[in-house]
């Protein structure tokens, strides 16, 4: 203990006052002279930490206190200390071996995460994990605050260390869903695959075919992982046969293996099951499309959009089927809300101002191709485009 003009057997006693009702007893006080040279302070906490360690034991805690005055007069000399609430170590950052208190740690890092504070929680796990205090409870609490905070390729080894303690469902859950935001789509469906030979409830494992199913159709485009999808969602409809998240993926599926037939026998299971959807209307319309029914995938791929928010993917297929059958007029008003109200790319802009120049809309037209320029200054459509309305004009 560091003291500043204050005897010490008199700090003694007042800290014994405080410890009378408690199981503990003041061992030995040490003043630390505050004006003495550097070396005759440090040579003086040296000794100190001999004559502690000769009596050390597992029943002993050794403190560091540094006091002054507080300029104020008019309290006894009991009212200097406060009481301190310590129970064996379980309310304190270390315990009396000198190890981390890691459940009392993550105790705390918890109410932080409860409070939002995942900042200062995650500096906490990561104490405690820089201390090799490896533990399920340290790395699943990095990896949500690493989650939380945005840092989902931090997160990703944190969950499998929690894993490689626990191997939870949720964890498993988790890490896919995470790996799906950085687009690592084969990883998270592995993920849900190793999760998958532990035993759970029917749903958990309807929902975890349908997340590795999805996740394998948004990866790389190759006949392996199509198929691998496809048996996922096969393994969904054993569990649930009127599953329509697993009737419509079925169907992208074998449209995207090119089994036409099949993928529209799926499509239309879904639609008999929950109706018209977004979903289905435009599997259906894609279906068309590739059968040569343009005038059917037309009209399939309107009524989907009419019927959801419009998405950029099916504006495109509305706009190439559009130019196949020469249908402009309501394609370029259903483009054009749509470019008036969400963030677009140069190449809808372009369709639209090649449907404008179709209607003989040439001012609109040029002012779209404008925009174009002004977002890709090379783009080559558009300045074709802008020449071609020129010579019509002439």
């Amino acid at each position: 203990m560091t003291f500043k003009d204050e005897p010490t057997a008199s700090l003694t006693d007042n800290i014994k006052g405080h410890l009378i009702d408690s199981e503990y007893d003041v061992l030995d006080v040490i003043a630390i002279p505050s004006h003495s040279d550097r070396m005759i302070r440090i040579r003086t906490i040296e000794d100190a930490f001999e004559d502690f360690d000769s009596e050390l034991d597992e029943d002993t805690t050794s403190f560091i206190i540094r006091i002054k005055k507080s300029g104020k007069t008019d309290k006894a000399p009991d009212q200097l200390f406060r009481p301190v609430n310590y129970k064996n170590g379980s309310d304190e950052v270390y315990l009396a071996s000198g190890k981390l208190n890691t459940p009392f740690l993550v105790q705390n890092a918890k109410l932080l995460c409860e409070a939002g504070d995942y900042a200062l929680a995650r500096n906490i796990y990561q104490t405690i994990l820089e201390n090799r205090e490896t533990s399920y409870a340290s790395h699943l609490g990095c990896a949500i605050c690493d989650e939380e905070l945005g840092n989902y390729t931090d997160a990703i080894p944190h969950y499998e260390e929690a894993i490689s303690f626990e191997p939870k469902l949720e964890v498993f859950r988790r890490l896919a869903k995470v790996m799906l935001k950085i687009e690592r789509f084969e990883g998270a469906a592995e993920a849900c695959e190793r999760a998958l030979t532990f035993s759970m409830a029917n749903g958990d494992r309807l929902d975890l075919h349908l997340i590795a199913g999805d996740a394998l159709l948004r990866a790389d485009r190759n006949l392996k992982n199509i198929e691998r999808a496809a048996q996922h969602f096969r393994q969904a409809l054993e569990l649930d046969a009127h599953c329509s998240s697993a009737l419509h993926h079925l169907g992208e599926a074998y449209l995207k293996l090119n089994k036409i037939q099949e993928a529209k026998s799926w499509f239309s299971k879904a639609q008999q099951l929950e109706g018209e959807s977004q979903e289905t209307l435009s599997g259906l319309a894609q279906c068309a499309l590739a059968t040569g029914a343009k005038k059917e995938a037309y009209e399939l791929f309107l009524r989907s959009i009419k019927i959801g928010e419009p998405r950029a993917a099916l504006i495109f297929f509305l706009v190439k089927t559009a130019y196949e059958i020469k249908e402009y007029g309501e394609t370029e008003k259903i483009v054009a809300d749509f470019c008036d109200t969400t963030p677009v790319s140069a190449n809808l802009l372009y369709s639209l101002a090649g449907l404008q120049f179709h209607l003989k809309k040439y001012k609109d037209s040029e002012k779209n191709l404008e925009k174009v320029l002004s977002i890709q200054k090379n783009h080559k459509g558009a300045m074709d485009l802008l020449q071609l309305i020129e010579r019509t004009r002439k």
